[in-house]
């Protein structure tokens, strides 16, 4: 897989998302959470959610955006984001996040959220990573564009959770991409 530029963003907001991303100061690879928070434009942030990668199992939701607290469902602010994701796809979160986080590289991607009424999203999103000020974690920043989302209903209730997230390119920083 090559690694995504930034004209490969189709939806809007993801690029806005990057665009405002790599703007920011940095000394190293990546800029800081600081900058970041700093920064951040309105209109994204209530769809960002901040992650701390501690391990390869071990990661903590810093904070969890209020557009998707709403698509959703749950607030995850202070617990654990494996919560969001349904059985069948949480080791293959686990380790993308903690190849994104410690590489450090970004990704696009899609996530499906299926949601108690049975209606499934399809949103695009992008996930960076920042230096979180610590080094005993890694802190990610999650992007999803629910604008460029697509919603059906489906005919079976379910449940709050992330059912799929399907990686469509790696994002180089500067230090690779997973081959």
């Amino acid at each position: 897989m090559n690694p995504a530029r930034r004209d490969d963003v189709d939806d809007e907001l993801v690029g806005s998302f990057w665009d405002y991303w790599a703007g920011l100061p940095r000394q190293g690879l990546i800029p800081s959470i600081s900058d970041y928070l700093d920064r951040v434009p309105a209109k994204l942030q209530p769809a960002v959610a901040i992650i701390d990668a501690y391990s390869p199992t071990e990661f903590k939701v810093r904070l969890f955006g209020t557009a998707l607290v709403e698509l959703l469902g749950k607030e995850l602010t202070g617990g654990a984001p494996l919560d969001m994701y349904a059985e069948a796809f949480k080791a293959k979160a686990c380790e993308v996040a903690w190849e994104s986080a410690n590489r450090p590289c970004g990704y696009l991607c899609i996530r499906r959220y299926r949601n108690h009424a049975g209606v499934v999203v399809d949103a695009p999103g992008i996930s960076l990573p920042v230096d979180g000020g610590r080094t005993h974690r890694q802190t990610m920043l999650n992007f999803t564009s629910l604008y460029g989302a697509q919603s059906r209903k489906t005919d079976a209730d379910g449940l709050d959770v992330i059912e799929a997230l399907t990686v469509t390119a790696w994002i180089d920083v500067g230090a690779g991409i997973p081959s």
